[in-house]
């Protein structure tokens, strides 16, 4: 997939944004980044999921924003909520605040700290 805008600092391979997000034209099931928060559309609400961790963060209800700096004053929050725990917190300080880490590595499977999943995951449907 070719960029929408290679200069764009939000996700500029994503086929949407911060502005469907708030618009509420975000489709369930699709999803766009910022700062490595995956923003997962589940319908009326948008989930709030760090990159390579299985929890949720936050879910934003785009009716709760004005307009998109209000939305990205909240997501700085939780990148420095992050950045925080993963400098100076605990790998359990982190797991509680965002969840397991996500891998396909079979031999992490009895890791607490590990959720393994398929490294394939077929499509719904497929």
């Amino acid at each position: 997939m070719e960029p929408k805008d290679p200069d764009a600092p939000i996700d500029p391979y994503s086929e949407y944004d911060l502005y469907d997000v708030i618009n509420g034209d975000l489709p369930a099931g699709k999803s766009t980044e910022y700062e490595g928060l995956h923003l997962i559309s589940s319908g009326p609400s948008v989930t709030v999921q760090p990159d390579g961790h299985a929890g949720s963060v936050d879910t934003i209800d785009p009716e709760d924003y004005d307009d998109v700096l209000e939305l990205v004053d909240e997501l700085n929050g939780l990148v420095l909520e992050w950045r925080e725990l993963s400098i100076n917190g605990t790998d359990e300080d982190l797991i509680e605040w965002a969840g397991p880490w996500v891998t396909s590595d079979e031999s992490k499977a009895d890791d607490d700290h590990w959720l393994v999943v398929p490294e394939d995951i077929p499509e719904a449907g497929v």
